[in-house]
């Protein structure tokens, strides 16, 4: 099963706090035009410049850690 899937099946909405990425739509949409393409047709490198790490996400995980 892929992640996606997981996520589709989910009975509920998604907290924030449990995403690891938040994404520049606005940035993403805007790069595409400027080269006169679907967001779509763009490279999985390019996609992934706008990609923002969430820092809810990492404190989550941080104190989520079991050292016993």
């Amino acid at each position: 099963m892929k992640k996606s899937d997981y996520y589709m099946d989910q009975q509920r909405p998604i907290s924030i706090k449990e995403m690891p990425y938040t994404i520049d739509l606005r940035a993403l949409l805007a790069y595409a035009k400027a080269k006169g393409v679907a967001v779509f047709d763009l490279s999985e490198e390019e996609k992934q410049r706008f990609l923002i790490p969430n820092s809810q996400y990492q404190a989550e995980l941080a104190h989520s850690v079991n050292f016993s």
